[in-house]
């Protein structure tokens, strides 16, 4: 992964994107953003993104997961990250 500063949400969503891709190469059918905020603190700052993906299983059978991702806001790289299947 590229080491890239986060300096807005648009650049929050767009990582935890490409670790949702890299996580289900070829199977995400949609991803939808609920939440993105900034955590500025004493020694880290932190960029949280909340979401669901849709993620395709066999045929036409899909499934759907609610995301959450913590991403530093120096380089961009997932601290750390929680899914919960709804189906």
């Amino acid at each position: 992964m590229e080491d890239k500063r986060l300096t807005d949400a648009t650049a929050a969503q767009f990582a935890a994107r490409r670790h949702l891709e890299g996580m289900y190469p070829e199977k995400v059918k949609a991803i939808k953003f609920r939440k993105c905020w900034n955590h500025v603190g004493a020694t880290a700052d932190l960029w949280e993104v909340e979401g669901m993906v849709t993620v395709k299983r066999l045929l036409c059978f899909k499934t759907r997961k609610l995301f959450k991702y913590q991403l530093d806001a120096r380089n961009g790289n997932v601290v750390g990250w929680e899914e919960i299947s709804r189906d």
